[in-house]
């Protein structure tokens, strides 16, 4: 997964329930940031920044707990009122 965010670069970045993996990896972090305010939640997700990535934490789609319409809804939401904060630049080839 390192490589794979390294390699694309993303801005939005949505773990199906496994970024709590990611905020315990001291080399995830050194190369991605720390978190750079608390952990949100919005309906069915979590979210929070690393500098201007915007992690998204939430249900997996195999997961009878919630339904999808629902989980995705709360994504977009969650992006809607974090426009503004988000690098929307293309990559460099730097992380």
């Amino acid at each position: 997964m390192h490589e794979q965010i390294a390699l694309c670069q993303p801005n939005i970045i949505i773990g199906w329930n496994t970024l709590s993996y990611f905020e315990k990896d001291s080399d995830f972090l050194k190369k991605i940031g720390l978190p750079s305010g608390p952990r949100q939640s919005l309906g069915s997700v979590d979210y929070w920044f690393a500098g201007s990535k915007l992690f998204i934490d939430t249900y997996h789609p195999a997961s009878f707990k919630i339904k999808q319409q629902q989980y995705v809804g709360d994504i977009l939401q969650v992006v809607k009122i974090n426009q503004n904060a988000l690098n929307l630049d293309l990559p460099t080839g730097n992380l």
